[in-house]
């Protein structure tokens, strides 16, 4: 979010000089690209993300109660953990789902894992890649259900972190 608000002068000076821009973006840049619609519609003629987070319930009902909005397509990485992550929604559209043959579920905290499907090229084609288009609805709900899966190891895993430095701090204590 940071990095939208700091360029967002700029975004909006950009939204104001021209029309029927074609935004575009990866990871970061996906959800930069989605804010960036959400809050210029009628100066985006298409939106593409690949591998992007959600943004805010504000911002996508904000593009969705625009009555000039352009046409979004999200390229989402099967067993992606940034498509997973970030606010409620990513922007109303069409969703295809790449799936890379031998990319398995991200093991938590192992970022190789984690980047397997991530940073892989996703329109490159070939053999062991393949895409499906999906109903943006049941993507959303299985997308949202995810995060909160994720977000949930996420705190326990902080948690026994935290429990495993109070543990040392006991220990330590107790040897003085």
């Amino acid at each position: 979010g940071s990095q939208y608000y700091a360029q967002r002068a700029e975004m909006n000076r950009i939204c104001g000089s021209y029309g029927n821009v074609h935004v575009t973006g990866h990871s970061l840049g996906g959800a930069q690209a989605q804010r960036f619609a959400a809050n210029c519609p009628a100066s985006v003629k298409e939106v593409v993300t690949f591998a992007a987070p959600a943004i805010g319930r504000a911002e996508a009902e904000r593009f969705t109660s625009a009555q000039q909005r352009p046409k979004v397509t999200h390229y989402v990485a099967k067993h992606d953990v940034v498509s997973s992550a970030g606010g409620q929604n990513h922007l109303p559209g069409t969703v295809r789902e790449v799936t890379f043959e031998g990319v398995k579920p991200a093991r938590m905290l192992d970022p190789d894992s984690m980047l397997a499907a991530h940073s892989r090229p996703m329109l490159a084609g070939g053999e062991g890649i393949s895409v499906q288009e999906r109903d943006y609805a049941e993507y959303q709900s299985e997308r949202v259900s995810h995060h909160y899966e994720l977000q949930r190891v996420i705190e326990g895993e902080i948690a026994k972190g935290v429990n495993l430095v109070g543990e040392k701090l006991v220990e330590k204590a107790a040897e003085k």
